[in-house]
Protein backbone atom coordinates (compact mmCIF):
# COMPACT_ATOMS: atom_id res chain seq x y z
CA UNK A 1 0.00 0.00 0.00
CA UNK A 2 2.88 2.39 0.72
CA UNK A 3 4.35 1.84 -2.20
CA UNK A 4 1.52 1.70 -4.27
CA UNK A 5 0.72 5.35 -2.89
CA UNK A 6 4.16 6.91 -3.10
CA UNK A 7 4.28 5.67 -6.89
CA UNK A 8 0.73 7.44 -7.18
CA UNK A 9 1.47 10.81 -5.71
CA UNK A 10 5.04 10.81 -7.60
CA UNK A 11 2.97 10.36 -10.93
CA UNK A 12 0.01 12.12 -10.10
CA UNK A 13 0.12 14.56 -7.03
CA UNK A 14 -2.28 13.94 -4.28
CA UNK A 15 -5.23 14.04 -6.19
CA UNK A 16 -5.06 10.30 -6.72
CA UNK A 17 -7.33 8.37 -4.98
CA UNK A 18 -7.16 4.42 -3.05
CA UNK A 19 -10.02 2.05 -2.93
CA UNK A 20 -8.57 -0.54 -0.90
CA UNK A 21 -10.80 -3.13 0.00
CA UNK A 22 -9.58 -7.24 1.60
CA UNK A 23 -12.10 -8.54 -0.84
CA UNK A 24 -10.26 -9.67 -4.24
CA UNK A 25 -13.82 -10.57 -6.14
CA UNK A 26 -15.19 -7.06 -4.91
CA UNK A 27 -11.69 -5.35 -6.16
CA UNK A 28 -12.62 -7.09 -9.91
CA UNK A 29 -16.25 -5.54 -9.95
CA UNK A 30 -15.06 -2.07 -9.24
CA UNK A 31 -12.61 -2.35 -11.60
CA UNK A 32 -15.23 -3.91 -14.14
CA UNK A 33 -17.47 -1.38 -13.25
CA UNK A 34 -15.60 1.83 -14.18
CA UNK A 35 -14.45 3.00 -10.94
CA UNK A 36 -10.66 2.61 -12.03
CA UNK A 37 -8.13 0.37 -11.87
CA UNK A 38 -6.51 -1.90 -9.96
CA UNK A 39 -3.50 -3.99 -8.60
CA UNK A 40 -4.92 -7.41 -8.97
CA UNK A 41 -3.69 -11.11 -9.63
CA UNK A 42 -3.55 -11.73 -13.10
CA UNK A 43 -4.74 -15.40 -13.31
CA UNK A 44 -7.78 -14.39 -10.67
CA UNK A 45 -8.62 -11.82 -13.31
CA UNK A 46 -8.14 -14.03 -16.85
CA UNK A 47 -12.04 -14.82 -16.41
CA UNK A 48 -13.15 -11.46 -16.31
CA UNK A 49 -10.57 -10.19 -19.25
CA UNK A 50 -11.79 -13.29 -21.56
CA UNK A 51 -15.29 -12.07 -20.85
CA UNK A 52 -13.61 -8.79 -22.05
CA UNK A 53 -15.63 -6.92 -18.07
CA UNK A 54 -11.92 -5.67 -18.01
CA UNK A 55 -8.57 -5.95 -19.99
CA UNK A 56 -4.91 -5.80 -18.72
CA UNK A 57 -2.42 -2.71 -19.43
CA UNK A 58 1.28 -2.01 -18.42
CA UNK A 59 1.21 0.70 -15.98
CA UNK A 60 5.44 1.39 -16.73
CA UNK A 61 5.40 0.45 -12.54
CA UNK A 62 5.74 -3.08 -11.29
CA UNK A 63 5.26 -3.10 -7.06
CA UNK A 64 8.13 -5.32 -5.29
CA UNK A 65 6.90 -8.92 -4.80
CA UNK A 66 5.62 -9.98 -1.44
CA UNK A 67 7.07 -11.70 0.96
CA UNK A 68 4.87 -13.30 3.84
CA UNK A 69 5.95 -14.92 7.15
CA UNK A 70 4.10 -16.96 9.49
CA UNK A 71 4.59 -17.29 12.88
CA UNK A 72 3.61 -19.46 16.22
CA UNK A 73 3.84 -20.05 18.99
CA UNK A 74 6.06 -23.13 20.09
CA UNK A 75 5.29 -23.60 23.97
CA UNK A 76 3.21 -25.36 24.83
CA UNK A 77 4.03 -27.46 22.48
CA UNK A 78 1.53 -28.33 19.71
CA UNK A 79 2.03 -30.78 16.68
CA UNK A 80 -0.93 -29.65 14.64
CA UNK A 81 0.04 -26.44 14.38
CA UNK A 82 3.95 -27.44 13.73
CA UNK A 83 2.06 -29.27 10.96
CA UNK A 84 0.51 -27.25 9.24
CA UNK A 85 3.94 -24.57 9.52
CA UNK A 86 5.53 -27.22 7.57
CA UNK A 87 2.78 -27.69 5.28
CA UNK A 88 2.84 -23.77 4.43
CA UNK A 89 6.61 -23.70 4.07
CA UNK A 90 6.35 -27.06 1.60
CA UNK A 91 3.37 -24.91 -0.69
CA UNK A 92 5.56 -21.98 -0.25
CA UNK A 93 8.26 -23.57 -1.76
CA UNK A 94 6.28 -25.17 -4.86
CA UNK A 95 5.49 -22.05 -5.47
CA UNK A 96 8.75 -20.45 -5.81
CA UNK A 97 9.09 -18.54 -2.32
CA UNK A 98 11.43 -18.70 0.36
CA UNK A 99 11.09 -20.31 3.33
Amino acid sequence: HRELTQELRDRYGSSAQIFPTNSLSTGFEMVASGIGVGILPHVLGRRLVEEKRITTFDPGWQATPLRFTATYIGEPRNELIERAARIAQEVAHGYGGAG
